[in-house]
């Protein structure tokens, strides 16, 4: 057969094969609206001018009665853009140390903001490693994006991350830290995962948990918004901020896939602390100690 012709027979193949794959990522699938995600709880959140999703992770009822303490622990997405508004609104809740879980890219390209008398710790959690898999499930698999966040939260967060989540559980049981911030980027998936353990670890129980995790899905219209620029560089593909929402939802059986795994893997929430973290039974009680009343 002529070169040529098996050239320009590969050439519509590929060409061919390029056409179906833009044409089936363009094709809208059914997701639910991120509000109907959303379990009604009483989360109360706390208004800081350039800040979003700031919130008291205080106030839930544990299994034997008591409950978490407020003021003391708090929960954000970055404070690179608080603005100097903010930063009197942020003032207000008297934190002592700041907490942040992101990268040392993520710190770089959107640095820590200079709040006087509040000490800053950086524990990242690299995220990074998944970015293949992730464009590879955009591009061929979208369905099967809904996947990707429970293996994120298990493989990465929760088991390549542990030490870093080790370090920042026993930031929270120092006293001196307290009260205390903590965030990542958007306050939804390092940081959720570290509060639903905190919050596991206090004895809240799983439904009131998963539900404190939804609560993220108020601010998916920011996260979409930032999502959109980021796709900028694939603008080639056609692709927008709707075709990540798997990705940028905080989805109730998210959650629910991590305690699972938990439970299978550890026994629960204190067999990973104490197995994989090495926070055992004197941490959890001074952790109780420290974040509940009526202890």
């Amino acid at each position: 057969m002529n070169i040529i012709l098996i050239l320009f027979i590969l050439f519509a193949l590929i060409s061919m094969g390029m056409f179906i794959t833009l044409w089936r990522i363009r094709q809208p699938i059914p997701y639910p609206t991120p509000e109907s995600l959303i379990i009604p709880n009483d989360t109360a959140f706390i208004p800081i001018d350039g800040v979003v999703n700031v919130r008291d992770i205080g106030g839930h009822i544990t299994h034997d009665g008591k409950r978490v303490k407020t003021g003391q622990i708090f929960r954000s997405a970055s404070l690179s853009y608080i603005t100097p508004t903010g930063k009197t609104q942020l003032s207000v809740l008297k934190p002592c140390l700041i907490c942040d879980l992101r990268s040392d890219e993520e710190v770089v390209n959107d640095p820590h903001p200079q709040l006087d008398g509040v000490r800053y710790v950086n524990i990242g959690m690299a995220t990074e490693g998944d970015k293949a898999r992730r464009l590879w499930l955009l591009i061929f698999r979208p369905k099967k994006l809904n996947t990707l966040l429970p293996r994120l939260y298990v493989d990465v967060i929760l088991e390549e991350n542990a030490p870093a989540i080790a370090r920042a559980l026993r930031t929270v049981v120092d006293a001196d830290n307290l009260p205390l911030l903590i965030h990542c980027t958007a306050g939804k998936d390092r940081t959720g995962v570290v509060v639903a353990l905190i919050l596991s670890l206090l004895g809240v129980s799983e439904e009131q948990v998963v539900a404190d995790y939804t609560q993220s899905n108020h601010f998916y219209a920011h996260y979409e918004r930032i999502a959109h620029l980021l796709l900028r560089r694939l603008a080639f593909l056609r692709l927008n901020s709707a075709n990540l929402f798997p990705i940028l939802v905080a989805d109730p059986n998210t959650m629910r896939a991590v305690l699972a795994y938990l439970r299978a893997e550890y026994g629960g929430v204190a067999g990973y602390a104490e197995k994989r973290l090495g926070f055992g039974a004197d941490d959890v009680g001074r952790l109780r100690e420290l974040l509940l009343e009526g202890f």
